[in-house]
């Protein structure tokens, strides 16, 4: 199954996140969901994808510290951190990591926005971006992105 099913991913702007969240929210209440995990199921780190950090859906900050949550069928946006395991990175690369994360607060994250069927469970991470580890890219946050690593059936309740 390819990891771009029902998604695409674009860099984080907080504007265009809002207005989604504002439109996605104006038809009200839909009686299908699904469910999007970041720490669900034996994440594939031999093919370099690590958990996920969910930081926002739709412009808002999860009400609970979780790995799954509940969403409505359809559109949403999710602003995503990487936690990629540090032993995969050397201590220059680690480092301007940090520098990058300490100079733009909110510009480590990305948005990934998720088509979201009913009765399906995404499961989150991060695919580290192997040709992408030299010193711009990661200044750039360029070496890694978002990615849905596997979609199982789950009802919604």
């Amino acid at each position: 199954m390819p990891f771009q099913t029902h998604l695409a991913i674009a860099l984080l702007a907080a504007a265009p996140i809002l207005a989604f969240s504002d439109h996605a929210h104006a038809a009200g209440g839909n009686m299908s969901c699904g469910h999007v995990s970041t720490e669900a199921g034996v994440v594939p780190s031999s093919k370099d994808i690590f958990q996920a950090a969910i930081t926002q859906i739709d412009g808002r900050a999860p009400r609970l510290h979780r790995y799954q949550h509940k969403l409505d069928a359809g559109k949403h946006i999710l602003a995503i951190g990487e936690r990629i395991d540090s032993t995969r990175l050397n201590s220059a690369q680690l480092t301007q990591i940090q520098k990058m994360q300490r100079s733009t607060p909110s510009g480590f994250f990305k948005a990934l926005i998720l088509d979201v069927q009913p009765g399906i469970n995404y499961r989150l991470g991060v695919r580290l971006l192997r040709d992408k580890l030299d010193t711009q890219s990661i200044r750039d946050n360029a070496y890694w992105e978002p990615v849905v690593w596997e979609e199982v059936p789950q009802a919604c309740p």
